[in-house]
């Protein structure tokens, strides 16, 4: 039962029946929260998480140019700017669920359009942000878009950072710049 609840029980009464059914013994959902608390567990949202996908090795090399790049904007040689996006609906679609205490269970992320999107670039060390709203999902034309918008306000050498994108997205972006 435990290992079961540590793996992401998400709704506690349907957990609850399956117990009863599986053991012929009658339960307390209240029972049920002690047991899982009793066993290092807590109630938490689940996080979704692109992590199991990554390759590590490539990881690693894009963590040490960054950290170089982080060197160089500390320097003044470089402006740094990090470029993401953020998609809003009014739908949250992330569960809670028991989990053991200290971790934390991953869901698989998937990329979907939202309600609004927000585009932005943010200078961490000049503390500067330029952000763009938009009623549709991100695409790649809009991404060049709002980098040549950019490019007419920066006087420095520059390096953003884009982050997350589809490799589509990103062979479309190097074509246009």
């Amino acid at each position: 039962m435990i290992q079961k609840a540590s793996l992401g029980i998400q709704r506690l009464k349907v957990f609850l029946q399956e117990v009863i059914n599986s053991t012929g013994k009658s339960c307390h959902i209240e029972t049920l929260k002690g047991i899982f608390k009793r066993h290092k567990l807590v109630w938490k949202r689940y996080r979704k998480s692109l992590k199991p996908e990554r390759d590590e090795l490539l990881f690693e090399f894009f963590k040490s140019e960054l950290n170089s790049l982080e060197q160089q904007a500390k320097e003044g040689t470089i402006d740094l700017m990090f470029m993401d996006e953020s998609s809003f609906n009014l739908n949250p679609n992330v569960p809670y669920g028991w989990q053991p205490i200290g971790q934390q269970i991953l869901l698989p992320a998937k990329r979907s359009s939202s309600n609004w999107t927000v585009l932005g670039t943010l200078n961490i060390h000049k503390q500067r942000f330029y952000g763009y709203i938009m009623p549709e999902a991100c695409t790649a034309k809009t991404v060049v878009e709002v980098l040549s918008n950019l490019s007419e306000r920066i006087n420095n050498k520059t390096v953003v950072i884009l982050d997350n994108a589809r490799h589509g997205m990103h062979q479309y972006i190097r074509q246009k710049l």
